[in-house]
């Protein structure tokens, strides 16, 4: 499974590296704009992306892909208990939601749960 993984925070990126990256194909980025690149230019099964980024914040970057018809699902990880980015988040179809400070366990569940629910869709695509 192909992982795109958005934060600006290179330590949270390599810890991400290191506790994931030999179960998944992770592609990281430090900002949305990189995220935007990546996302246009290769195919992702899942982006998990930071609210709080420099210049354009993670739901900015959501809704910029889907403008440009990128459907990848999406997990949410923010530092902010605003409400309203959780509903904004929901709206644009998270998958997940992540409230920082976070547990990695959580996160490896909930991809987990994601790459099952993934395998199944994709076996019954399969065989039509």
């Amino acid at each position: 499974m192909k992982i795109l993984f958005v934060d600006d925070e290179e330590v949270i990126r390599d810890l991400f590296q290191e506790i994931f990256g030999s179960e998944y194909e992770l592609v990281l980025a430090g900002t949305a704009e990189q995220g935007l690149t990546l996302a246009e230019s290769e195919t992702f099964d899942l982006i998990i992306t930071d609210i709080r980024l420099p210049r354009m914040n993670g739901i900015e970057f959501i809704t910029k892909l889907r403008e440009k018809g990128v459907e990848t699902p999406f997990i949410v990880i923010t530092g902010n208990q605003d409400i309203q980015i959780s509903i904004n988040a929901l709206r644009l179809g998270a998958v997940d939601f992540f409230l920082k400070p976070f547990r990695m366990e959580a996160i490896r569940y909930s991809l987990l749960r994601f790459k099952n629910l993934f395998y199944a869709g994709k076996d019954l695509v399969d065989k039509r």
